[in-house]
């Protein structure tokens, strides 16, 4: 692996992976080849890997807030969707 992973480096693979871009182009961007990359993300200990899944947890949480929003002004598919979505966290919690 040659790629720099820098602190900006870093920075740029959360920021890409936040915005949904997929592995392949967040491997081409930071100059690493697909495999190098999927080889970082399967390693819970890499840095690579915090910072991409940060990243989709980030944006995640963007979309449970946008849609918590949305149910409260009354969006029946909100509802349904923040019901779902509280179902699955109660069995996760067992």
């Amino acid at each position: 692996m040659n790629t720099v992973l820098n602190q900006d480096t870093l920075e740029l693979i959360e920021k890409a992976a936040y915005a949904t871009m997929p592995p392949s182009e967040i491997a081409q961007l930071i100059g690493m080849t697909l495999q190098e990359f999927k080889e970082q993300l399967m390693s819970e200990s890499s840095v690579i890997y915090r910072h991409y899944h940060m990243g989709k947890k980030k944006a995640r949480l963007l979309v449970y807030e946008q849609t918590l929003e949305q149910a409260k002004l009354g969006n029946i598919d909100a509802l349904k969707l923040m019901s779902e979505h509280i179902d699955t966290m109660s069995a996760e919690e067992i």
